[in-house]
């Protein structure tokens, strides 16, 4: 395999090397998804887990079981690969494990430094800023596959072992930054939805309000406008944002554009996805428009122009936070008028109290959203960093104090 184009300009006191020279390569055994257990005797790890549950460093074991017959048991500085997968970038991805005596199952390959050349973390790291690279070495149509004799071809250029360490360790520190603040925004969006759950039910009430709430059906506060076709008429600069089901449900993240205003959408509108084929999993979705002149409504998108407080509305009947018992989105893949329009629901009389619910929600949402936009920008920096100091593009102090 040649070498990583990006690493031309390499450090001169880097070596390059290929992994099967410095690494055996071995592979898990058994363990099934019914071999695991809450409350099991031994720690595991299942190969799925590599890419669903785990980044560059195993930190806590998820995973236990019962079955120790017949296993085969991780090694400190090991690094575990996936060795199948539906995707070829589901294999590309890498776990350093620093813990003895975890049984690894089945489909897991592990990369095993022979001496004290390699740091694992270093390896699982370099994966991930090399994913194009890992995925050249997976082959398969329908399932793909890794194995270590492709792996064991890799060229890439180490460093000494005490750089290496340097380097987990800068990275290991914007890590620590970006756990600390994922959990901060996890337990905002925990205090979120029991805001939500108590305020938008009635069940706790705000101390200045004490009228009775009413119950309605949705026809009562909303009028209903199906919108319109938009497939004839999209561009890739176009002037306007289709809201289709993708718009909805990635928030905002995947845009269609048109010229054509087909069915305008105006302030205080909510769009509800009306049908989401083949899975169902966007129906009852909703989006509050909160600029005029920017989104046009694709068809299979309904406008709810409400006559009551509007971000009350969309915080009470949007799928994505708490209200509408629709299907569970599995087995029912569209909606009609009259599903939307008779559900029922209870609401303040007062539409000072709905605003002032809405108000505190959006409150709440807004410190998320900091938060959000703050963890992003830690992780943008650590990518630059990644790929930066896994090239040997920014070298680190040899003083450096390593944690």
């Amino acid at each position: 395999m040649k070498t990583n184009k990006s690493q031309k300009n390499t450090p001169s006191d880097w070596q390059q090397v290929k992994l099967g020279d410095i690494c055996h390569f071995k592979k898990g055994k058994g363990l099934s998804k019914d071999d695991l257990i809450i409350g099991g005797k031994y720690e595991a790890i299942h190969y799925g887990e590599l890419f669903t549950k785990y980044n560059e460093k195993i930190e806590h074991i998820l995973s236990r079981t019962n079955n120790n017959k017949n296993v085969f048991l991780s090694k400190k500085n090991d690094i575990l690969m996936p060795t199948s997968d539906v995707t070829p970038r589901g294999l590309s991805t890498a776990s350093f494990i620093n813990k003895d005596g975890v049984i690894l199952g089945g489909d897991v390959l592990v990369i095993r430094p022979i001496s004290n050349i390699l740091n694992g973390l270093f390896f699982s790291n370099f994966v991930s800023a090399n994913k194009k690279e890992i995925i050249k070495l997976v082959s398969g149509t329908t399932v793909f596959h890794l194995y270590g004799s492709d792996m064991a071809k890799l060229k890439f250029y180490l460093p000494t072992l005490s750089e290496q360490n340097r380097i987990v360790s800068v990275l290991e520190t914007w890590d620590k930054a970006i756990e600390k603040l994922s959990k901060k925004i996890r337990i905002k969006k925990q205090i979120k939805k029991g805001l939500m759950q108590n305020l938008l039910t009635g069940k706790k009430r705000l101390k200045e309000f004490s009228d009775k709430w009413k119950t309605v059906i949705l026809n009562d506060v909303v009028d209903f406008i199906n919108g319109k076709a938009h497939e004839n008429d999209i561009l890739e600069n176009g002037k306007y944002i289709v809201v289709n089901s993708k718009f909805i449900s990635s928030n905002g993240r995947v845009v269609k554009k048109s010229n054509s205003l087909y069915c305008p959408a105006q302030i205080n509108d909510i769009l509800m996805v009306m049908s989401d084929v083949p899975n169902g999993k966007a129906i009852a979705k909703c989006f509050l428009v909160k600029k005029d002149n920017t989104y046009t409504v694709n068809q299979r998108i309904c406008i709810l122009k409400s006559k009551i407080n509007s971000t009350f509305l969309f915080y009470k009947i949007n799928r994505n936070h708490y209200y509408l018992s629709f299907d569970d989105g599995v087995k029912q893949t569209n909606l009609r008028r009259e599903d939307v329009l008779g559900c029922t629901l209870t609401i303040p009389e007062s539409q000072i109290e709905q605003e002032a619910i809405a108000n505190i929600i959006i409150t709440s949402d807004k410190e998320i959203q900091i938060l959000e936009e703050k963890l992003q920008t830690i992780k943008d920096q650590k990518k630059y960093l990644l790929n930066n100091l896994i090239t040997g593009t920014i070298r680190t102090p040899e003083n450096l104090k390593i944690n």
